[in-house]
């Protein structure tokens, strides 16, 4: 037997209904609970209420099958009212009550009307033409082009761009449909854009500091007049740093390809070898070339290759400072992550060890409680003893026996 929606309709007498249904719904419903107790019906969810104002009254429902102990006993209170159920409802201001059976879910639920029909769309109303009357013949010639041009009408009106928007889904309905993902993969999605965007905040960092190492090559290449002044050394590339995390040495030894990776590879490979600079070197700047060769002494001119700067591309204003304020960003995100990490395996230990406490305490509690309840059995036991003895005294009057007779035994 399949389920139905047992529905319940109260009218109050407008006096109660104007004081019990302008409360809030929780109140009404309390009211309302208070009434079927005193009817003796069982007390519907909450849900399950609705409120007519306008007319003065109150619906509920139960889901049940017929033939139920709920639905006999609604069927008894409600649709039979015997006198001492009206004398109730007369005393609780109740004008009428009837009961219904439906066989949806929520029968309070608002249904769903269809829309009005488009003007547009809407047939012409057109005059009844005169009967025809002609050849048999004629007639059937006549209602075949009738019928190709109602078609071709119809094609046409089908056609036409209302109605073609008409057919087509609306973009809400659309997006109602595509955003029907669940919550894990709503997450899923965030999590991977998160990472896209650390990736590429990374990618932007090494970038920068791809450029930032390629202008300090251009601007900080030795001169070509300290290498001729001391022809002893031999000739090779060492480009000192300009970060500030370096030290400033005149005398520290720096080798290119330990540091910064050049623009464009050498032609021939170079014999490496130690360069010191003095002071100045680091103040020296180069022309504003896009490029310029470096060579060495003419004695070995020919063991070095000529080693070409391209033209690094410029960044605006902006985008440092985007690139910048990005980044900044990202390292705050990582540093909060990192302290939120870190927080969360202090909580966790924590709560190991209150844990660790917590049962120790209730190993101890329930030793203690068994302990008690051994005592309470012999106390128990002890007292069971002493009543019988009052009720029924054995074993005193014998010992009483026994002392007496070993007292008059005595010499």
């Amino acid at each position: 037997m399949r389920s139905i929606s047992l529905v319940v309709h109260i009218n109050y007498s407008p006096n109660k209904a104007r004081r019990m249904l302008s409360q809030d719904k929780a109140i009404i419903a309390r009211n309302l609970r208070l009434d079927l107790t005193k009817l003796k019906l069982d007390h519907p969810p909450e849900a399950n209420i609705l409120i007519r104002s306008h007319e003065d009254g109150v619906s509920f429902f139960w889901e049940t099958r017929r033939h139920s102990p709920l639905w006999n006993v609604v069927d008894s209170v409600v649709r039979l009212q015997d006198s001492s159920t009206r004398t109730t409802m007369k005393a609780l201001k109740i004008e009428h009550m009837w009961m219904e059976e439906s066989s949806e879910t929520n029968p309070f639920a608002r249904k769903v009307r269809p829309s009005s029909p488009n003007p547009l769309r809407a047939r012409r109303i057109r005059s009844r033409s005169p009967i025809r009357r002609s050849a048999p013949d004629q007639n059937s010639f006549s209602k075949i082009s009738d019928c190709k041009r109602n078609h071709k009408r119809r094609q046409s009106r089908s056609s036409s761009p209302v109605n073609r928007t008409r057919r087509n889904p609306s973009p809400h309905r659309r997006d109602l449909r595509n955003s029907t993902n669940t919550a894990t993969e709503y997450m899923l999605e965030t999590l991977r854009r998160i990472e896209n965007v650390q990736m590429a905040l990374l990618d932007i960092e090494k970038a920068q500091q791809q450029t930032l190492m390629d202008q300090n090559e251009r601007h900080l290449s030795p001169p070509l007049s300290a290498i001729h002044q001391d022809s002893s050394h031999k000739n090779d590339e060492y480009i000192p740093s300009a970060r500030p995390s370096l030290p400033n040495n005149p005398n520290f030894l720096f080798k290119a390809e330990d540091l910064y990776p050049l623009s464009s590879s050498p032609a021939h490979s170079a014999s490496k070898a130690p360069l010191e600079y003095d002071n100045n070197t680091y103040n020296y700047l180069p022309d504003n070339d896009t490029s310029w060769v470096w060579q060495s002494n003419p004695s070995s001119s020919e063991n070095l290759s000529s080693i070409e700067f391209e033209k690094l591309p410029s960044l605006s204003s902006a985008e440092l400072e985007r690139i910048s304020d990005l980044t900044r960003e990202f390292w705050d995100t990582r540093r909060k992550l990192t302290a939120a990490s870190a927080r969360y395996l202090v909580l966790e230990r924590q709560l190991k060890a209150s844990d660790t406490d917590l049962r120790k305490e209730l190993a101890e509690a329930e030793e203690l409680l068994n302990e008690e309840r051994k005592q309470r059995q012999r106390a128990e036991t002890v007292l069971e003893d002493v009543l019988r003895e009052c009720e029924e005294p054995t074993i005193i009057p014998a010992l009483f026996t026994t002392l007496s007779h070993e007292k008059f035994a005595r010499p």
